[in-house]
């Protein structure tokens, strides 16, 4: 590799880290209050919907985790990061997880040439951080469960409890 490769090399990788740190600001700034409005809106629902059934609801001292309960049913909705766990005594009733979209990767064929493979590198790298960017500047955040995508939480709720 040649001296002006590797300051191309240099400039590029600089580039990169640039953008690597603009996409965390807006992820922080955009993705995770959306994320955690999210979590926040589905226990807020869920508390609803088991207070209409007529069942006594708990709230854990942090609010992260209610306990629904009637008679002697008893369920726990208990939220961890990013993920809400529905409990029916011991048995696990739904795992639900809550998402943004995102840049999950692809392939990439590497040239035999070190200086045109570190360059295709550095490229696939850039376009994951700017396909990232574009998806954390509007970001599109919903609930998962059974490969289902849903964004209202009452229609989860009732595809739940069906």
């Amino acid at each position: 590799m040649n001296l002006l490769q590797m300051k191309e090399l240099e400039s590029s990788r600089e580039y990169l880290e640039k953008r690597e740190q603009f996409s965390s600001v807006l992820y922080e700034k955009n993705v995770i209050p959306l994320l955690e409005e999210f979590e926040d809106d589905f226990m807020d629902k869920i508390t609803t919907y088991f207070e209409e059934n007529g069942f006594d609801v708990k709230k854990s001292v942090q609010g992260s985790d209610i306990t629904a309960e009637y008679k002697k049913l008893l369920i726990d909705v208990t939220r961890t990061s990013r993920s809400i766990n529905i409990k029916e005594g011991n048995a696990v009733k739904a795992i639900i997880n809550i998402r943004n979209l995102s840049y999950a990767g692809g392939s990439m064929s590497i040239p035999a040439d070190e200086f045109l493979a570190e360059k295709a590198r550095i490229q696939h790298q850039l376009n994951g951080v700017d396909n990232n960017i574009e998806h954390y500047s509007n970001p599109e955040v919903y609930y998962e469960f059974t490969g289902k995508r849903y964004s209202n939480p009452n229609e989860l709720i009732l595809e739940i409890y069906k």
